[in-house]
């Protein structure tokens, strides 16, 4: 079995010919790099050995949202539309897993921003490295029955949301990070570099030059918008592996809001009312949802997304809202079957909100467990050498981030998810403790069923 890094230069030469046609592909900071030699982050601060790198196919450009769009795009977007609308359980599914996203993580009365995608595809790719019981936990948080089920998933998932057209942008990016100290397996690597279309890393886990580089690809996958959450992002010294996945979006609306029509009122926050700019303009069809406790209407973006507005009934917990079965109905639903006619008109306030969190304590709450218990994940498909050496490898991080802006002309996000495999610590030594009973204390003698056959408090031992 060939494991050690160093072998797998020409495993993922040919994966990478195989994906993009070409034995080039583009360093953190710009540029281009060749499979298997030393790239630099762009800033001389960065460094990492790269082992492959997924180059997407290039969608035809349009000139313009209003000009009629080439038969090479029509094509593309009919490709990319099918493998959307026509899958209703792949829809169906990674909504189901969004819904519960959401439970989890709003909660409080601060910002939450998150990208399910992200998350669900960085949550795919830890499954393709563990097994048995600890795999098992990570496909049914996906939705899936079996890996097979999540790779297909996956790979519908990255085509469906995958656009980049000079008018509409939605580019997804995923990478693993490896360390130079680790002999790995090769083919669950295969499986990141083929179904994930992940670009591979290699270098020394903990240092600067390392965490450059990784901070470098996240700031640039997300086009710049989360430079300060990259740059938190680190590795350690006992790190064995990073997933990450991110994705940067930029779309202008089918029908932007009027200039003319925007205008200061107050908000009402938790804590207050604050003053700030809405926009006002038609919802982009005669019809809104009404839900228990919510009505919600949508604006349609260029290349084919769609942004609902979910609005609580006075008085309801907007975190109540995100775990109702109906709100999953109506984003999977092309359109929802039950509507309720009307004009309808959206006044929203335009915003750039974000947020950051290590969701690590987060994901026993999504029945992920395993992967985080030293004693119990099973990282063995990876690196069989550590299980067999007796090493313990686990989850001890996940690092998420993202932001969302919109405006009278669009909306521009970007988003990422790194989960942190690292080796298990040796077992610190208990710090002693000495309890000197010189002072009055209180004393029970139990027999071995738990009864209390003796009790007392002792003021004075020599009475």
């Amino acid at each position: 079995m060939k494991t050690m890094t160093r072998r797998m230069t020409a495993l993922f030469l040919t994966v990478i010919l195989l994906l993009a046609g070409c034995g080039k592909a583009p360093a953190a900071g710009g540029g281009a790099a060749p499979v298997g030699t030393a790239v630099s982050d762009g800033t001389g601060k960065g460094e990492a050995t790269i082992l492959a790198a997924a180059i997407f196919p290039e969608w035809p450009k349009r000139k313009s949202p209003d000009k009629p769009a080439s038969e090479a795009w029509q094509e593309m977007n009919k490709a990319r539309t099918i493998t959307t609308m026509d899958n209703r359980d792949l829809r169906a599914k990674v909504a189901a897993f969004s819904t519960r996203y959401f439970s989890v993580m709003m909660q409080g009365q601060e910002n939450v921003i998150l990208s399910p995608v992200t998350t669900w595809l960085a949550l795919g790719m830890l499954a393709e490295v563990t097994a048995g019981d600890t795999q098992a936990e990570i496909l049914t948080a996906l939705q899936c029955t079996d890996i097979e089920e999540c790779r297909d998933m996956a790979q519908k998932l990255v085509k469906s949301v995958y656009i980049d057209d000079s008018v509409s942008r939605t580019v997804p990016a995923c990478a693993f990070f490896l360390s130079d100290k680790e002999e790995y397996r090769e083919e669950p690597l295969r499986q990141l570099a083929e179904v994930y279309l992940a670009s591979a890393f290699s270098g020394t886990m903990g240092s600067d030059e390392y965490n450059a580089f990784l901070q470098a690809w996240l700031d640039q996958q997300t086009g710049g918008m989360l430079t300060d959450e990259a740059s938190a992002v680190k590795t350690d010294p006992d790190e064995v592996l990073a997933l990450a996945a991110a994705m940067y979006l930029k779309t202008p609306w089918e029908e932007s809001f009027a200039e003319s029509a925007v205008a200061e009122r107050p908000f009402e926050t938790p804590s207050g009312q604050v003053k700030t700019e809405f926009m006002t303009g038609p919802a982009s069809v005669k019809w809104y949802v009404q839900g228990n406790g919510w009505k919600a209407a949508y604006r349609s973006m260029q290349g084919g997304m769609t942004m609902w507005f979910i609005l609580p009934d006075e008085g309801v917990d907007p975190a109540a809202i995100a775990q109702d079965p109906a709100l999953t109905a109506m984003l999977t639903a092309a359109r929802p079957d039950e509507v309720t006619e009307a004009d309808v008109m959206l006044t929203v306030p335009m915003f750039d909100v974000s947020s950051s969190a290590d969701i690590v304590k987060k994901l026993p709450e999504m029945g992920i467990r395993l992967a985080l218990d030293e004693n119990k994940a099973d990282f063995s498909p990876l690196l069989p050498q550590l299980s067999a050496k007796g090493i313990e490898v686990c989850v001890s991080k996940v690092d998420t981030a993202a932001r969302v802006k919109i405006d009278t002309a669009g909306v521009e996000a970007s988003a990422f998810t790194v989960i942190h495999a690292t080796k298990a610590l040796a077992p610190q030594p208990l710090p002693q403790v000495y309890l000197v009973f010189d002072r009055p204390f209180l004393f029970a003698v139990t027999g071995p069923n738990g009864v209390v056959e003796f009790a007392g408090l002792v003021n004075s031992p020599a009475e």
